[in-house]
Formats: structure tokens, sequence, C-alpha cells
């Protein structure tokens, strides 16, 4: 259903449900929808659910005036069924050089990395490699000039595994990347596939949330043909910090490093 549609039928205004948070819920819900059970598939729950639960506003009815949780939309569906894996998921696990990678834990794990869902929809997209990339703008009519990367001088085309395991410049900002979360958060932190910066599953917290926003920060990069700088990336960090769960804050703070937050 389009965010329009979906708006008339539950008589939303733009204030009320904007195309951002629309996106998120979606994303989110799909990843427990079962598409053969018509009690357990997403399309379906807005016959179920009525969206004032997610309201302040006021009712006539004011016991139903209530926030909705997370779980009494879980119980409406099922896990995946990761058997089966979606070629994008194989193709990850080829360039990460990994085999019968874990991608429930992997996508469980992303929704608990950060609140902010920018983040969480750009790394859903990439995992799914569907974020952009110049190769794929210019395969769309997007992109007029060039496929090629606009960061290095290598003349290879700027695919989603050039931008994050491949290019030059992308290599040389990740090693400050790696060198700050050595120095200050994990000594033994090493990452020579890009298996934590790409499934977000290293044990501290911080370490991911780190690695969401410098993911996002190289997608936004290459699409503006911009230099990769380490001052941008820390105003990013700061900037996603705001809404962010105590505990994450509170622990980049203890580190006493200023040149982040």
């Amino acid at each position: 259903m389009s965010l329009s549609a979906f708006r008339n039928r539950h008589q939303l205004s733009t204030g009320d449900l904007s195309s951002v948070y629309y996106g998120s819920l979606k994303l989110s819900v799909r990843r427990f929808s079962n598409p053969n059970n018509p009690n357990k598939c997403y399309s379906n729950l807005a016959e179920k659910i009525s969206l004032k639960l997610w309201q302040n506003s006021s009712t006539d009815n004011r016991r139903h005036n209530k926030p909705i949780k997370g779980r009494e939309i879980r119980e409406h569906l099922e896990p995946i069924n990761w058997a089966t894996k979606p070629p994008p998921l194989l193709q990850w696990e080829t360039d990460l050089f990994l085999r019968d990678m874990d991608w429930g834990t992997i996508f469980t794990n992303l929704f608990q990395t950060t609140n902010n869902h920018r983040l969480i929809q750009h790394h859903y997209k990439l995992l799914y490699r569907i974020s952009t990339c110049r190769y794929m703008r210019f395969r769309m009519g997007i992109e007029k000039d060039s496929p090629y990367c606009s960061l290095c001088s290598s003349g290879h085309l700027e695919t989603i595994r050039h931008i994050y395991l491949e290019c030059s410049s992308t290599n040389i900002f990740l090693s400050l990347v790696n060198n700050f979360i050595t120095s200050y958060i994990d000594r033994s932190y090493y990452d020579p596939t890009r298996f934590f910066l790409i499934t977000l599953t290293h044990t501290d917290c911080r370490v991911n949330f780190l690695n969401s926003v410098c993911i996002w920060y190289l997608s936004r990069q290459f699409q503006t043909k911009d230099p990769l700088t380490w001052e941008k990336y820390k105003y990013y960090i700061k900037l996603y910090l705001i809404g962010e769960k105590a505990q994450l804050v509170n622990g980049l703070k203890k580190l006493c490093i200023i040149v982040i937050v």
C-alpha cells in the first residue's frame, strides 16, 4: 500500500505519519512477515490494528489512546525462514569469505544498533544490495557522465562491492576508523574482511554504532563525490548521537574523547 493510500485510509495528515516513519514501520515489520499466512502477513495488519494506538491526539474512546508495543505486532507474525537465503545475502557471504552466516541474528542486531531510522534503513538496503552506487545510477540513467569510481583513480566501476570493500579511498578512511576503535574501545579489534563493518555484530554497541555511521557516511560521500574526511565523519557521529540510547551516549562520552563528543 502506498503512503498516500495508507494516510487516506486512516485519515492521517503528513504530520501524523511522515514518509520516513512509514518506511521504517514497513521495513521493521517486514522482517517477521509470513506472506503464506493471511493472519501473519504485514500487508494485512492495517485491517487489524488501528493507528490511533500510535497517536497522542484525543479520541472518542480514550482507553484505546495508548502506544502499541512492538511485541503486540510481532504476535501476529512469525520469523523469516532463513533456510533459503536471498541472492544478495549469498553474495555478501562470498564477498566476506564466509559461509552459513546467521542472517537472522544480523538483522536482529541491526534493529538494536541504533534508534536512528535513517541509519537502519540505509544499512538494511545495503545488506540487500539496493543502496545507491554510481554504477547503478548510471544504468538507471541518473548519472550521465560515467559509471566509474569518483573517489579513486583505479578506473573500476563504482559498485557496492567497490565502495565498501575495494576502493583505496575507503581503505584509507577505514584505517582511521579502525585505529580509533582499537585505540579507545577494543584493543583487539581486527576487521580485515570488513565483517564487523557490514554485519554490525561486534559485542560492543559503541563499535556497531560507529560502523553504522561510517557505512552511511561512505555512501553519502561517494554519492556527492566529496572526499572522505575525519572531521566530517565526527560531525555525523555527533549528529546521530542525538536521541540515542543513554547507554550508548554515555559509553562514548566516558571515553573522554573530546574529538567526538
